[in-house]
């Protein structure tokens, strides 16, 4: 493939992966250290690691995890967990992408008054008026909207760096906010990381964009000390090694503040997966473990704002 494309005389394109990051998959599915070798970049979906196909409340994308959570779950299973484990085994910074995730999950109370996270529950929360899921998956804006009519209080867990709600009706969401975010980008940060993808643009408030300016602002001045301007690959072919070496820039390209992208419909639900964490029924939607579907090359609706600054 690689000998086919050199010889092309196309435009040179990024050759990228979205990937899960349950660590059943990513024992069994890659190839990390190859994959690190032939991608431009990887981009880690760190978002989907509890729902409500376990039975007790957690959050959608914990910044880190608790002694608690180690517990209840068997393992950790945090952002940065992920992040440290593909780094561990070969992944290089300047090439993973931070996935930001603009949605929630949602339960509804076993019991009202037991209301932290690791509580037990009776299934999901009620769907969202837009998204209309019935498995507690819930949009930005559909869970600001409680927050604004006052039929929801918003808490912030400090040791794992998320918010989470409690409406009136004894429902229990956690979700990610500006807050949060700006937790997340100062950590990518840290790291070293590429850069940031957001899943999705339409279930941000789409009035103002709070979470995708918060990414694209927290980004300012990230990395600018490195060039954006894209070099020729430079590819290595032997008749032995078809694979070869090969080493690919982003073409040079203007950046504007919201790149095009297609919508797909309004109704809008997370990519089917499956697996589980935490050994519930084989049949269940585990997002985080994402299984066979789990690298997403192509996705219309995430925004690889990876304002990936080479």
């Amino acid at each position: 493939m690689l000998q086919r494309l050199h010889k092309s005389g196309q435009p040179k394109l990024l050759l990228t992966a979205a990937v899960g990051v349950g660590k059943a998959t990513a024992d069994e599915a890659y190839d990390i250290p190859a994959m690190n070798q032939h991608l431009d970049l990887i981009s880690l979906m760190t978002y989907d690691m509890h729902g409500t196909w376990e039975s007790i409340t957690g959050f959608n994308a914990p910044l880190r995890a608790t002694a608690e959570d180690i517990a209840a779950y068997g393992g950790e299973v945090s952002v940065e967990w992920a992040v440290n484990y593909w780094l561990d085994r070969g992944a290089s910074p300047d090439k993973l992408v931070l996935g930001f995730g603009t949605y929630g999950r949602g339960w509804t109370l076993a019991n009202p008054a037991q209301n932290s996270p690791l509580s037990a529950t009776n299934g999901p929360c009620n769907p969202g008026t837009s998204t209309k899921d019935y498995n507690g998956y819930l949009a930005y804006y559909e869970i600001v909207a409680k927050l604004e009519d006052g039929s929801a209080t918003r808490f912030y867990d400090a040791d794992r760096e998320v918010p989470y709600l409690i409406t009136d009706e004894g429902e229990w969401i956690g979700y990610d906010d500006v807050q949060s975010f700006t937790a997340k980008l100062n950590f990518l940060k840290t790291k070293n990381l590429r850069g940031a993808m957001h899943w999705a643009i339409d279930l941000d408030d789409m009035t103002t964009y709070p979470m995708l300016n918060t990414i694209k602002n927290g980004l300012v001045g990230y990395r600018s000390d490195v060039s954006v301007v894209a070099s020729e690959p430079t590819v290595s072919i032997t008749t032995s090694n078809p694979g070869g070496d090969s080493s690919t820039s982003m073409p040079t390209a203007s950046i504007s503040d919201f790149p095009s992208v297609s919508v797909g419909d309004s109704t809008v639900s997370a990519p089917t997966v499956s697996d589980s964490t935490t050994g519930e029924d084989d049949d269940e939607d585990d997002l985080f473990e994402s299984g066979s579907g789990s690298i997403y090359a192509t996705i219309s609706t995430m925004l690889i704002i990876a304002l990936v600054l080479f």
